[in-house]
């Protein structure tokens, strides 16, 4: 039966049980209840939960889930699933998912899907629906007691005197990214710091961009760059070394996850180098209406 979610620590249970499983693993998902509750509570959708995430039950149980993390901003929206429990009947729960969700779809352009390689079954699912495959990803993890880096002390929070060379040198790296140099100074407070490491002249060599939220729990390595006659030096392991070591002196934060293209075989080697492993690889399929 096509279900409205009412308990969103049955649903969270039910999506950790199987997303911390290779073959159901979907990567915009968490794989522990803890953390994906929290994420549906306070940071899923622009829409109510209730009209974002759609479900199926059989006797009373939790057997299928698909949500829509929606942007509407930019009318998008990554998928989270669709989570399948059973075997038999797979692709039936599947498109009951697919079409009891429909009505919720039709103002978005476009849907992002990040599906574990070894996801057959909704690579295969997504492949039916005309979705194109966009790229390859793969998710990096450290944990704070493996982390025993020690920043440089040319390392500090940016120094307004650097702001219009920060934001040059992030908008060349990054020209179309989520975040321009002008909304990241905008968003810098107590837990969103930009680190720069400054030459000997005091001029701008590289940064990185770190979110903390150490009520939740969480932090995000979300920027890193070096201006391109300074690269090679091992600068961006320095940044990343004093990002980590930023995040790890809150208590509360126990692991950083990043996710990087597997064209970007510069970054994959940088992160390696800071002592990153990776956790999974990840299809990333496009969706357009």
């Amino acid at each position: 039966m096509f279900s409205p979610v009412t308990n969103i620590e049955e649903l969270a249970g039910f999506l950790a049980k199987l997303n911390g499983q290779p073959k159901h693993h979907i990567g915009y998902c968490g794989v522990t209840k803890k953390e994906i509750m929290n994420v549906l509570q306070n940071d899923f959708s622009d829409d109510p939960l209730e009209d974002s995430f759609f479900l199926v039950k059989e006797e009373g149980e939790i057997v299928g889930a698909i949500g829509f993390d929606i942007d509407h901003d930019d009318r998008s929206a990554e998928v989270w699933g669709p989570f399948i429990s059973k075997a038999d009947g797979w692709e039936e729960i599947a498109m009951k998912l697919w079409m009891g969700s429909e009505p919720n779809r039709k103002s978005l352009n476009e849907l992002h899907f990040f599906v574990n390689h070894q996801n057959e079954r909704v690579s295969g699912f997504i492949k039916s629906l005309r979705a194109r495959k966009k790229g390859e990803h793969k998710t990096f993890k450290i944990n704070a007691r493996q982390f025993s880096g020690a920043s440089s002390e040319e390392i500090e929070e940016l120094p307004t005197a650097l702001n219009q060379a920060f934001i040059q040198l992030h908008n060349k790296v990054f020209p179309e990214t989520y975040y321009t140099g002008e909304d990241i100074l905008g968003r810098i407070n107590q837990y969103n710091k930009v680190l720069a490491l400054k030459g000997s002249h005091k001029e701008l060599i590289g940064y990185v961009y770190v979110e903390i939220q150490p009520d939740q729990n969480e932090a995000s390595l979300e920027y890193v760059a070096v201006t391109s006659s300074k690269r090679k030096f091992g600068y961006g392991t320095k940044l990343i070394t004093a990002a980590l070591e930023t995040i790890f002196a809150y208590p509360s934060i126990k692991e950083v996850s990043i996710c990087v293209n597997t064209d970007l075989s510069g970054a994959i080697r940088l992160y390696k180098r800071a002592g990153f492993y990776q956790i999974h690889s990840l299809l990333h399929y496009q969706l357009s209406f």
